[in-house]
């Protein structure tokens, strides 16, 4: 997402002003592009790198109980909690064996044996 971001950025001078060259745009376009691609190779290659640039998933309710503090952590309210719960058909956090904050932004749930 932020890679989209950067390139529109990159792009709307060239494309909107009389001063600005398209070629500049084209060529900062292609840096952000070509880093992110490298930056995701890297990853793909090694455990270590892809563990800093990319993060890793954060427990937020486990066995049923929030984990407040990685909610603090990661700037979430417990509206958020709810409403990433409830988009996986889990009314309460009682009924959670374990949600996990993936590190690409997205709640991953796991329903208890008893709910």
């Amino acid at each position: 997402m932020l890679v989209i971001v950067l390139v529109a950025t990159a792009a709307s001078p060239g494309l909107f002003s009389a001063d600005a060259g398209l070629v500049d745009a084209l060529i900062t376009m292609a840096t952000i592009l070509l880093f992110s691609l490298a930056v995701d190779a890297l990853a793909y290659r090694s455990r270590r790198f892809a563990r800093i640039v990319k993060g890793k998933a954060r427990i937020l309710v486990l066995d049923g109980q929030v984990q407040r503090r990685a909610l603090r952590r990661e700037l979430m309210s417990d509206e958020e909690l709810a409403t990433q719960l409830r988009l996986h058909g889990v009314d309460r956090p009682e009924e959670v064996a374990r949600a996990l904050l993936e590190p690409n932004g997205m709640v991953s749930v796991k329903r208890s044996a008893d709910h």
